[in-house]
């Protein structure tokens, strides 16, 4: 069992208008992902012609990423800057999915902490 902290590096950004959790990931993103990113909405663009995944999930909550890179997105709402990262909700369960799909993409165990 390998855990997500060890096989996937995180980094924070921000602007004026968000706060963002940029993955990334040891394998390369392919478009199997969003049917693991499914609770967060559907892609807005066809995946099969447009390589760029935006999925737009309720409350200010986006997920950008490009077919054929290993980073991924997730993008929140600027309040959430000041929350503690591990509570934030939709973040756990956006890390879950991201487990998830590489548990499946790479046939190892991605354990969440």
């Amino acid at each position: 069992m390998t855990k997500f902290s060890e096989a996937v590096q995180t980094k924070t950004s921000g602007c004026a208008k968000c706060f963002s959790m940029i993955y990334t990931l040891p394998c390369i993103l392919d478009k199997e992902v969003a049917k693991f990113l499914t609770s967060f909405g559907s892609p807005k663009y066809p995946l099969a012609t447009v390589k760029l995944i935006r999925i737009d999930a309720a409350d200010g909550f986006h997920i950008e990423g490009r077919i054929g890179t290993k980073t991924i997105k997730f993008v929140m709402p600027k309040k959430y800057e000041k929350v503690p990262i591990k509570t934030i909700e939709e973040k756990n369960r956006f890390e879950q999915c991201l487990a998830n799909w590489m548990t499946q993409k790479l046939n190892i165990t991605i354990d969440i902490e």
